[in-house]
């Protein structure tokens, strides 16, 4: 199989993709136009918008807690102010007899 290969590469022409004087002849540089990087920021600088990203969802979680307490606060005197013990405190009531005497 090896030497299947090495009979094809043979019979392959080589040629100088810079033409038959190449030797010879000295290339033409390329000439890259220079680039500048900016320069890079202080880490403080560049962390200070996220710290306060973060301080910011911090308290909107905070106000989603506490108007959950709010509304549990409001339901306690609107609504189970009003009812009474037995449903509010999970007692179980029982209805009393009469006495006919």
């Amino acid at each position: 199989m090896n030497n299947n290969v090495e009979e094809l590469l043979r019979r392959i022409p080589l040629y100088n993709k810079y033409g038959k004087d190449f030797p010879q002849e000295t290339v033409t540089r390329f000439q890259m136009p220079e680039f500048k990087l900016p320069a890079l920021q202080p880490t403080r600088d560049l962390l200070c918008p996220w710290y306060e990203e973060c301080d910011n969802i911090t308290k909107v979680c905070q106000l989603h807690d506490s108007s959950n307490k709010k509304f549990d606060q409001w339901y306690k005197e609107q609504y189970l102010s009003k009812k009474p013990p037995g449903i509010v405190g999970n007692t179980l009531l029982s209805p009393s007899r009469k006495d006919n005497s």
